[in-house]
């Protein structure tokens, strides 16, 4: 009976360890910023930026990511949407939302962030403009927040 209760403790602890490998990997491979257990994106992020960079310049060199992660609550119905990009100059790769750890469950109402990732493909420089709203109100609607960043992409010299 010993024996069987150390073959399922063991095997916990493998599968645990498993899953801690596989999100640390699934991490590297999509190239995202390192981000603290808060949910907080880490401060030494290289090309990242947050309502704390608002108005500010971009500077990255051509084949580089940029992240944009901004504070939200969906469950508002709010939700951040691209309203300027220079698509030739920087590339959508993904939009995701992520809610802010609160223990074991999601607890209902509570925010997150949402985590824009792009490709910068071509040099020059152009205005990326973003604003919170909710998607179904009318377009002459004035956003709650809106961000924006001048982005320059420089060449790889």
């Amino acid at each position: 009976m010993k024996t069987y209760y150390w073959f399922i403790i063991l095997t916990a602890l493998l599968l645990g360890l498993a899953a801690c490998k596989t999100r640390k990997k699934a991490q590297q491979e999509t190239n995202l910023p390192p981000t603290e257990t808060s949910g907080k994106v880490a401060a030494q992020a290289p090309n990242l930026f947050t309502l704390a960079q608002n108005g500010q310049l971009a500077s990255v060199k051509l084949g580089d990511t940029l992240w944009v992660h901004l504070e939200a609550n969906i469950t508002t119905g709010y939700a951040w949407a691209i309203a300027n990009i220079d698509t030739s100059l920087l590339q959508l790769v993904s939009d995701e939302y992520v809610p802010t750890p609160t223990g074991e469950q999601q607890m209902v109402g509570s925010g997150g962030m949402q985590q824009y990732t792009f490709l910068a493909q071509a040099t020059g420089s152009a205005m990326l403009q973003m604003v919170y709203k909710r998607p179904w109100e009318p377009a002459t609607t004035q956003p709650v927040r809106s961000f924006e960043i001048k982005v320059e992409v420089l060449s790889l010299k």
